[in-house]
């Protein structure tokens, strides 16, 4: 069982090439967070409230444990959610994201992007958005920058406050106690692989990094293939299958 979180400004969509590969051979769910996609939201909410919304999700399928597999905003979430519920946790991938909190610098200049969106999408802002979000461009990309031109930036402002005011997480690794692959485009003008990811592995008790060469932020989509050949190799590791298979026992 595998449960995905999306990126800011993103949906359950970004996971479709990961879920076509994997739907298989494992029950795959995906959601959109707060403020996302199909998920209303316009009060004030928190990556806590973000991850606590996903435990509930799990609870109420009568999920016991999972693998979480987040990107970006979705890596703030899953790591939430393996603090507050660490037995419903199997294995973490973490992709394209921080333990960090923004600098003020960094919330400066994504609160500026934000203020563009709202007085309206255009084909440059799209353009911008695309390089962070997404990475190299492609015709594929296309799509995204079309549904960002309907989506309202009202309602992802809430999203964009909770992602821009978190708090730095990394005195809370220590705490994850469940195996945790770390995958980082070394391209990622979001979050620096030195910078964010090698120090990000480094602080999990059972984390080890993969670098994705040429990839920028929206890994799993500019580069499916690589991501989900790494994503079967963790899944089959002895760690992730005993304990998806403790859940299956109990």
């Amino acid at each position: 069982m595998l449960a995905f979180a999306h990126g800011y400004a993103m949906d359950h969509r970004m996971w479709d090439q990961q879920v076509a590969h994997l739907r298989d051979r494992y029950r795959c769910i995906t959601v959109d967070a707060r403020g996302h996609g199909q998920t209303g939201g316009t009060a004030p909410f928190t990556q806590w409230d973000v991850a606590d919304d996903l435990i509930a999700l799990l609870h109420g399928l009568g999920i016991s444990r999972a693998v979480l597999v987040g990107m970006s905003q979705g890596g703030f979430v899953v790591s939430r959610a393996a603090v507050r519920a660490p037995e419903l946790v199997a294995g973490l991938v973490i992709v394209s994201s921080t333990a960090r909190a923004y600098s003020d610098e960094q919330r400066a200049e994504v609160n500026q992007l934000i203020d563009a969106w709202s007085a309206g999408m255009d084909d440059a802002l799209a353009d911008v958005l695309e390089s962070v979000i997404i990475g190299a461009p492609s015709q594929a990309n296309e799509v995204w920058k079309e549904r960002w031109k309907r989506w309202d930036a009202a309602q992802l402002r809430n999203a964009f406050v909770a992602v821009a005011d978190r708090e730095d997480f990394t005195d809370r690794l220590p705490e994850i106690t469940a195996p945790t692959l770390i995958i980082h485009g070394d391209q990622d003008n979001a979050f620096n692989l030195d910078e964010e990811a090698r120090p990000h592995a480094d602080g999990l008790p059972h984390g080890r990094l993969t670098v994705i060469d040429g990839a920028g932020h929206g890994v799993n989509m500019t580069h499916p293939a690589r991501v989900n050949v790494e994503l079967d190799a963790f899944l089959a590791e002895p760690a992730v299958v005993d304990r998806l298979n403790e859940s299956a026992r109990t």
